[in-house]
């Protein structure tokens, strides 16, 4: 897995926006144009526990020419998976994996602390 990209804290039931420039490894942006595939999953962090079934969501239609993705999770998205104390977190991964030139790869894992309501 490669690094992960600190996302910030969330309020549960909330929709906040993932957004991201899809690079090849020299850091080049990829254009939408040129990409095979683009997927999203949705964990939590502790457990593994997969999130309002979003493994493998195909996200391609996200992702613009310039090769930004725009994804808006559903309240249903940012939900706590396990018995989390008022005004504590509970932090789920959102990766992103993309192929492009038929056989590169690249991904993307960020960690979003989700609060609950105090």
């Amino acid at each position: 897995m490669s690094d992960i990209v600190e996302l910030g804290t969330v309020w549960k039931d909330t929709t906040p926006l993932l957004q991201l420039t899809l690079r090849d490894e020299d850091g080049t942006a990829i254009p939408s144009s040129s990409l095979g595939a683009c997927t999203l999953d949705l964990y939590d962090e502790a457990t593994g526990t997969t999130i309002n079934s979003r493994s493998a969501v195909d996200v391609l239609s996200s992702v613009s020419a310039g090769g930004v993705l725009s994804f808006r999770f559903l309240a249903a998205d940012i939900v706590l998976v396990g018995t989390v104390a008022k005004g504590s977190v509970e932090r789920h991964i959102a990766h992103v994996a993309w192929t492009y030139a038929t056989i590169r790869q690249g991904h993307f894992n960020g960690r979003m602390a989700v609060k609950n309501f105090p």
